[in-house]
């Protein structure tokens, strides 16, 4: 079976050659954002490329060449990542990278190491094309004879590998097949190894980075996929739909925005198309009410779900066909709804039948200015969907827009618009500190676990069973193993105080004098409407005394020492 797949073996310099510059960004830290760079593009493209990264001039030696070489061979050269399909742990592991103290990088052992290393990872594998980065500026010095060169570029040839230099900048007039010989020290080694090379090449880092703002991205075949648009249990009309991916394949990276001001569209070519353009705009925000799982709601529509329903969203199996839910308002469903970035065109099937049927579907919405809600059944995966039908009518025929609403299975509900970024960093770190120190990732769960109130009740009813507690006295003391329950862990309320003194100084909350005043008044007002006969003012006296007294007693009744057998007892009963 054929594959697209391309594997790259990338050696970077990490000595101090790479540190050496006259400016303020060095060669190791170009060679790093190259290296960075490419990482991304695998990672976005959606392909199923390989890379490994080989560090030389490092202060730790592991290769697998240097176990079984002569003393002093192969040294400072680590085989950093195996080959694999770029994540972003291994992003951030390059991000982490740092130059070293070793003075000489002998770049040449390292690419007989690289290509050792490339043939053992591809063992077994099939790749379309195989190549050797080259991230150095050889500015070190050692020895090399042309017999060594020789030999790597006819081993590189056998294996069909291609080698690329990375951020050499050679003048126009070096170019010709002796470019080698006009150029000292290992530059012109390196361009030596190149000439005798089937496929290699150089690219300066401005051609680099000309390139590097772009990343290709794969998009599949589009296929047609025949479905029924179910309305009721008696209509059924046969359909067809394909997806269409309005991404483009070649995507570049914008710079960041200086300021939140800048960040407006800039591309305003495609208005007649706001039907399908799914780009959220800037819509008033929107507060949705939380309902139970039987109901769905869209703006201000309500999508009522039976339990069938949502036992169908869930199922893995069935006939593909699109389940009509209802239909809704076109101005209730805001452009912030349809999210995702996929789009699903319905055609009718060719049968005139089907698109009579269809036709006059897409002619009722149109007229009720109604798009139509429905739940999409797959049988490949299992997929489900839940989205909005949008009509669209024009000299080409009657069509239908599928496009995906944010719906949680979990919550049966359109979840709420996202906030806006908050400018204040002060105030986001401060949170994040607040919220690190009263973590309980390292406390014991079964503490927290226990209920304080089913604990209460088992006291009393402990109580009430060994006659310890009359049957109209008052409630009986906390002990100390359940007041723990409702505190379990004091010392984070403690680590917690700074942060919120410090969140309260920076969001101060102001309060109304209007409001303290209104509420003085009312307060004056039932004061006055009170009878001031004695007998009220007596029960209240009586009232307070008694209050005082509870309270006495209970004080006096969290002092006992409770015995621990009963703790014991409560303990384990709890956990039953």
């Amino acid at each position: 079976m054929a594959t697209n797949k391309v594997a790259t073996v990338v050696m970077l310099d990490v000595g101090l050659s790479a540190k050496d510059s006259a400016q303020e960004e060095t060669f190791f830290d170009k060679c790093k954002w190259c290296l960075l760079r490419i990482i991304q593009r695998i990672i976005f493209s959606g392909e199923n490329d390989e890379l490994a990264v080989v560090l030389f001039g490092c202060e730790q030696t592991d290769n697998a060449l240097a176990d079984g070489a002569e003393e002093g061979m192969y040294e400072n050269i680590s085989e950093y990542t195996p080959l694999q399909k770029p994540t972003w742990d291994i992003y951030e592991k390059v991000q982490r990278l740092t130059t070293s103290e070793v003075n000489n990088s002998n770049w040449i052992e390292c690419l007989v190491v690289s290509l050792n290393y490339m043939k053992e990872q591809t063992k077994g594998k099939r790749f379309k094309d195989k190549q050797l980065i080259v991230l150095c500026n050889f500015s070190m010095e050692f020895e090399c004879n042309s017999e060594k060169i020789n030999l790597i570029a006819e081993s590189a040839n056998l294996d069909n590998i291609k080698v690329i230099g990375m951020g050499i900048n050679v003048d126009e007039e070096c170019s010709d097949k002796l470019a080698y010989e006009q150029l000292p020290g290992n530059i012109g080694l390196m361009f030596q190894l190149v000439e005798k090379l089937e496929h290699g090449c150089f690219l300066s880092f401005a051609e680099v980075e000309d390139d590097a703002v772009y990343y290709e991205k794969k998009r599949k075949m589009a296929r047609f996929s025949k479905v029924n648009l179910c309305i009721g249990s008696k209509i059924s009309i046969p359909v067809r739909w394909i997806k269409i991916n309005l991404d483009p394949t070649r995507i570049k990276w914008d710079r960041k925005p200086v300021c939140s001001e800048f960040r407006k569209p800039v591309n305003n070519e495609f208005r007649h198309e706001e039907v399908r353009n799914i780009e959220t705009k800037s819509e008033p925000e929107i507060r949705y009410v939380m309902e139970t799982q039987k109901v769905t709601k869209f703006g201000n529509s309500e999508v009522v779900l039976n339990y069938a329903d949502l036992s169908a969203m869930k199922r893995q199996t069935g006939p593909p066909c699109c389940i009509l839910l209802g239909c809704v308002k076109s101005h209730r469903i805001t452009r912030k709804m349809l999210v995702g970035k996929d789009i699903y065109l319905v055609v009718p099937e060719r049968s005139p039948r089907a698109q009579r049927m269809l036709s006059a579907f897409v002619d009722a919405l149109i007229s009720a200015d109604k798009y139509a809600l429905i739940r999409r059944v797959t049988t490949y995966n299992g997929k489900i969907k839940l989205g909005a039908l949008i009509p669209v009518s024009d000299e080409v025929g009657k069509e239908l827009y599928f496009l995906q609403l944010p719906f949680a299975e979990h919550a049966m509900v359109v979840p709420n618009v996202m906030l806006p970024e908050p400018d204040n960093n002060e105030i986001l770190s401060t949170f994040d500190n607040l919220i690190d120190s009263m973590l309980i990732t390292d406390k014991p769960k079964d503490l927290p676990m226990k209920d304080p109130a089913f604990q209460l009740r088992c006291h009393i009813l402990h109580l009430c069973q060994t006659e310890q507690l009359e049957k109209e006295s008052e409630d009986p003391p906390l002990p100390d193993f359940i007041k723990k329950l409702c505190d379990p862990y004091p010392e984070l309320r403690e680590n917690a105080v700074d942060h919120v003194r410090k969140l309260e100084e920076i969001l101060p909350i102001t309060i109304d004098e209007s409001l303290l005043e209104t509420v003085q008044i009312n307060e004056n007002k039932v004061s006055l409407n009170e009878p001031a006969n004695s007998s009220s003012s007596d029960i209240k006296k009586q009232d307070s005394a008694n209050k005082i007294k509870v309270e006495m007693e209970w004080e006096e009744a969290e002092t006992q020492e409770w015995p621990e057998e009963l703790k014991e007892k409560y303990q384990n009963f709890s956990k039953k």
